[in-house]
């Protein structure tokens, strides 16, 4: 049994740092693309509101749907670092085991 830990240990390092490696890169991209998202997120809200004001409901059906892709955007990276950074504490518990 204890042999057989130890096989699986020696991959399972690699595999830690790949995943602490990348949820590090998803985490900076995540934080870059908040730096460009935000701003045209308030934009696109600011047009909302106004093709609300004028009864422009096709407008604002788009508007409300490419707000929606940049909420879902940078809430998928945020929930993919999470995973990933989940991964790699648990290969960490089990090569510290």
């Amino acid at each position: 049994m204890m042999v057989i830990k130890f096989l699986l240990k020696i991959p399972a390092i690699p595999v830690m740092i790949l995943c602490k490696l990348l949820r590090f890169l998803i985490d900076m991209a995540a934080k870059v693309s908040c730096l460009v998202l935000g701003p045209i997120s308030i934009f696109i809200l600011g047009c909302a509101i106004y093709t609300i004001v004028k009864h422009a409901w096709s407008q604002t059906f788009l508007l409300a749907l490419i707000e929606g892709v940049c909420v879902a955007a940078l809430f998928g990276a945020g929930l993919i670092s999470t995973e990933i950074g989940c991964l790699g504490d648990w290969l960490g518990d089990f090569i510290r085991s």
